[in-house]
């Protein structure tokens, strides 16, 4: 499929990337592959986060599903984890339609205590770990969070210090007159400072032990997560998305994609924003797959974990791709592994594709449009589109599956220009 794409820009074939000469590791074809996504999800049927979790603990129990280069998390675990954490929450006075705030990098417990707020009912509010204390100030009142889970410190930026500015003596008393919705903190230490005294830790907040009861009828078509825009044209804008509309987009990943089974992908894209939270910790799900998330960008650390976890696929924007061939030129990494590279979220130059092929060696490359608003990638390349399409466009309408709406014609939505 590649091939005749290569000719048009003028590659002879006395110079193909090593890619096309590589042989494939799987043998299924990309239609194939849609076709077992089909198989396995013949009919939508509309889930809540964590029911979508549940549903991959009992067909997966025992797959990673979190990587880490300290530990393997399976689905069992993460399931578990995140029942005694939605435990936890309940015991934190938070119950269903709450708002609750995370402040919180690519960590294992991220991902436990995302599903743990989607199990107790709550609405999850991921905050940028990057904003300043008037920047986290201002998120914390306007989405009237009623609890905030956040690090003591990262990259630098002091989270304790700002809440001691912002409303002195939350560790007692929560938000006081300054965030009147905010009752509790809870702190994630990520160094080895002293916890606070009188501080909730992340630590309690897992450590129920009373069993927990799930809700009699969760609703799938409720809000999921309120995720804030940048705000370049002024304050930030929270976009309230539900457990369906993420799962649906999710699935549409997966599959305009085509994971293959266990579908495993290394990422340093922070997952309070839509890419790596929907196109990798979602997404995998439905291939039983497993996420390599990585606390901050470094190329070479990047390369290193695709050899080290065998990872099949990596997300990227322009900038970090192109880093990561900075290094392959001079570095050699074994990344027999990877078949699949999604570069997408800015301008690319146009001898990034052939670069990709000849360094990183794929198999298959996609890019896209999306944004926060239409729930992640919105317009996608397929992965067997020619290069001309990667040169001039960022695809089309992505295609959904059994995900999509009955009159869509297997797409997500129907988007309309109105004057």
């Amino acid at each position: 499929m590649i091939w005749p794409a290569l000719q048009i820009i003028g590659i002879g074939n006395n110079q193909r990337p090593a890619a096309i000469q590589k042989s494939r590791k799987n043998a299924l074809s990309i239609l194939a592959r849609q076709a077992h996504l089909r198989q396995r999800f013949p009919v939508w049927t509309p889930r809540t986060l964590d029911q979508a979790l549940d549903a991959a603990a009992v067909e997966f129990p025992d797959r990673p599903f979190v990587i880490t280069d300290a530990r393997t998390y399976t689905y069992s675990d993460i399931k578990t984890w995140s029942e005694r954490m939605a435990r936890g929450l309940f015991d934190a006075g938070i119950r269903p339609g709450d708002h609750v705030a995370l402040v919180m990098a690519n960590y294992p417990e991220f991902v436990a205590a995302k599903f743990a707020i989607a199990r107790a009912g709550a609405v999850c509010i991921p905050v940028n770990y990057l904003n300043r204390r008037d920047e986290l100030g201002y998120v914390l009142k306007q989405s009237d969070a009623a609890l905030l889970i956040t690090m003591d410190r990262f990259r630098g930026l002091d989270y304790l210090q700002a809440l001691d500015e912002l409303a002195p003596g939350w560790e007692h008393r929560g938000g006081g007159e300054t965030i009147p919705a905010l009752k509790r903190v809870v702190v994630f230490p990520t160094t080895e400072m002293p916890v606070r005294a009188g501080a909730l830790t992340f630590v309690d907040l897992s450590a129920s032990e009373e069993p927990w009861q799930p809700m009699a009828s969760p609703d799938p078509h409720t809000l999921s997560d309120i995720i804030y825009t940048s705000g370049t044209t002024g304050s930030p804008k929270g976009v309230m998305l539900t457990h369906d509309m993420f799962l649906r987009a999710a699935f549409g990943s997966a599959y305009s994609r085509a994971f293959e089974d266990g579908h495993r992908i290394v990422f340093a894209l922070p997952m309070y924003h839509v890419y790596g939270y929907v196109e990798g910790l979602l997404a995998v799900v439905f291939a039983g797959g497993a996420i390599v998330p990585q606390l901050q960008f470094d190329p070479a650390a990047t390369l290193k974990a695709i050899e080290r976890h065998r990872a099949t696929d990596v997300l990227l924007i322009p900038t970090m791709t192109l880093a990561l061939l900075d290094v392959l030129k001079t570095q050699t990494f074994d990344l027999s592994s990877l078949s699949a590279v999604l570069s997408s979220g800015g301008r690319s130059p146009a001898s990034i594709w052939t670069q990709i092929f000849e360094f990183l060696q794929p198999d298959e490359i996609t890019t896209g449009y999306g944004m926060t608003e239409v729930t992640a990638s919105s317009t996608v390349t397929r992965p067997d589109d020619p290069m001309e399409r990667l040169l001039h466009s960022n695809g089309r309408m992505r295609d959904a599956g059994p995900a999509a709406g009955g009159a869509l014609g297997g797409r997500l939505v129907d988007y309309r220009v109105v004057e």
